[in-house]
């Protein structure tokens, strides 16, 4: 079933108070970190793509209307930083892969 349009008031940081039609915009929320979730737009009177956050509160009012997508954050590397000598390391087995004999 699609989706009502309806007028969303929200806020180009560059033109300040704008209106978007609900269909011209994205709701983009994040699975396992909420807070990262965030709706898009094309301001309608300057044409830049503005993201804005989408707290709970955004969400559940524009979730009925906006059309939306889930996306997972990528997890934060864990371990040690890498050094210079893990990378001149790692780039002489590349090496060494790419000038064997099949």
């Amino acid at each position: 079933m699609p989706l009502a349009t309806v007028p969303i008031h929200t806020t180009c940081p560059d033109c300040g108070n704008v209106l978007v039609r609900s269909d011209m915009m994205r709701l983009m929320v994040c699975d396992d970190d909420l807070d990262q979730s965030f709706f898009s737009f094309t301001c309608p009177k300057c044409g830049k793509r503005v993201n804005r956050p989408a707290p709970t509160d955004v969400r559940d009012k524009i979730v009925a209307f906006v059309p939306t997508r889930h996306w997972q954050a990528r997890p934060v590397p864990t371990g040690p930083p890498l050094t210079d000598d893990d990378l001149i390391r790692f780039g002489l087995e590349i090496e060494a892969t790419s000038n064997a004999t099949p």
